[in-house]
């Protein structure tokens, strides 16, 4: 949410290139925040929100010996960084819509 704010902020024609420096200064390290965050959030050493954790775990025997599973299919999750950066109206733009884009996907 910060990271679309400041890319707003940015597109804004009322902010001068002094405070667009400031401003992406921010983006970006909130963005290298968020690839660390992806790269080293793990489970039994396999990555689990860049978009490839898909795992079936036994949880034990049903009736009759039917195997229970529960799948995690985080395969849909990927929080990866967003990239870029708002340093001029241009960038700024792109980046609004890849953060909001972003945003929507980790909702869902």
């Amino acid at each position: 949410q910060r990271m679309k704010a400041l890319a707003s902020q940015s597109l804004s024609g009322s902010v001068t290139d002094t405070e667009r420096a400031y401003i992406n200064a921010e983006f970006t390290a909130l963005d290298a925040e968020i690839l660390g965050i992806e790269t080293t959030t793990t489970f039994n050493g396999d990555a689990l929100i860049d978009g490839t954790f898909n795992e079936n775990f036994f949880v034990g025997l049903g009736a009759a010996g039917v195997v229970n599973n529960i799948t995690a299919d985080l395969t849909t999750v990927n929080v990866a960084a967003v990239g870029g950066d708002v340093s001029t109206s241009g960038t700024a733009a792109t980046a609004f819509t890849n953060v909001t884009a972003r945003i929507n996907t980790i909702a869902t």
